[in-house]
């Protein structure tokens, strides 16, 4: 998916407003300009944790940070501009323990949109199963990152 582009060389803070600990993507897979798969690191200082568990529910900040790159990869011209979530058109949960320490494996892909604004629908995974799957659409935002 990523032809020639160095994955490792992507600076993930340049694109995403979120820093850690919210910030969870950790690295690009892969990506082209319709699609994007992230891992995700779930640690000890998330925000989002539920004794001691990271909430399935948190799959909707992993596919909007996961979605809200690949806008920021796609505009990369345009820096100092964030993405929001604008709708959660539809999302569905399973029951999954994700502890401490996970990586979590991120699927979104590109419905329709602009690069200012996206209608995004994607997966999150832990160890192969789905615990997320949903529908959003990202709107950029005037404003520098944080």
């Amino acid at each position: 998916m990523s032809g020639r582009v160095d994955l490792q060389a992507i600076d993930i803070d340049q694109y995403l407003p979120q820093r850690r600990p919210m910030r969870m993507v950790s690295a690009v897979l892969d990506y082209d300009a319709r699609q994007i798969r992230s891992r995700c690191r779930i640690e000890a200082d998330n925000p989002l944790l539920e004794n001691g568990l990271f909430p399935v529910r948190g799959g909707l900040e992993l596919l909007a940070q996961t979605s809200g790159l690949l806008l920021g990869l796609a505009q990369h011209a345009a820096k100092g501009r964030v993405a929001g979530i604008v709708k959660v058109k539809s999302f569905r949960l399973e029951a999954v323990d994700i502890p401490v320490a996970a990586d979590c494996i991120v699927q979104a892909r590109l419905l329709a949109g602009s690069l200012e604004a996206a209608h995004f629908e994607g997966e999150a995974y832990y160890n192969e199963q789905l615990f997320f799957a949903g529908t959003l659409m990202l709107a950029q935002l005037p404003g520098e990152t944080t």
